[in-house]
């Protein structure tokens, strides 16, 4: 059947716009930033933001799909509800930031500081945490499926109902850390650094529960 040739325009500019890649980022936003240090539910997708200081900025709701925030200080930031899908942060400052309900899936936050963040209901599945400092970060509830945190260091780290299930754990220093009722079914905990750990009601990688911890609940 031939097409005719009144639609043959429209189909080749369809499939043009097919092709165009996913919006990148607003510069109009990315100037709002960086003169206001506040830009609420911005465009910032596959930005650049590199090595910058952006402390204490309010980036609540923005959207940063694959932006390189490689190096930058993040510290004290508001990052609530925040895109940050497969964005790269590694060797981020993010001591303290607030990441709660953010969504970090397949980001890289290798060697990253989250020293005291709150990632409390964070989605980071398939996210890479090598090597990252989350000492003191809360991490309740969020979603770490298939996570890679070797050799990181959660000492102290509230992990209390987090799903941890096939996450890569190996030499992890998890010492004083509260797992209580997380799920580690199918975790890699070898090497792991696991002393006075709260595992009350975990899931273990084995499928049993433990009870270990619940005697000081």
């Amino acid at each position: 059947m031939s097409i005719p040739s009144r639609w043959l325009g429209a189909i080749v500019l369809f499939g043009l716009m097919q092709a165009i890649p996913a919006t990148a980022e607003d510069p109009d936003d990315t100037r709002q930033l960086l003169e206001t240090r506040k830009c609420a539910k911005c465009n910032l997708r596959r930005a650049d933001l590199s090595f910058a200081d952006l402390s204490g900025v309010t980036l609540k709701k923005a959207d940063l799909y694959e932006a390189n925030l490689s190096g930058t200080n993040l510290s004290h930031t508001d990052l609530r509800q925040a895109n940050f899908d497969r964005a790269n942060l590694e060797g981020a400052n993010l001591e303290g930031a607030d990441l709660r309900q953010a969504n970090l899936t397949l980001a890289n936050l290798s060697d990253a500081d989250l020293t005291g963040a709150n990632l409390r209901e964070t989605q980071l599945e398939i996210a890479r945490l090598s090597g990252a400092k989350l000492d003191d970060a809360d991490l309740s509830r969020a979603n770490f499926r298939n996570v890679k945190f070797d050799r990181a260091s959660l000492l102290n780290a509230n992990l209390s109902g987090a799903d941890l299930r096939a996450a890569d754990l190996s030499n992890a220093d998890l010492n004083g850390a509260n797992l209580s009722g997380t799920y580690l079914w199918d975790a890699n905990l070898e090497g792991a650094r696991l002393t006075d750990v709260n595992l009350c009601g975990a899931t273990l990688p084995n499928g049993t529960v433990s009870q270990q911890g619940c005697d000081a609940n």
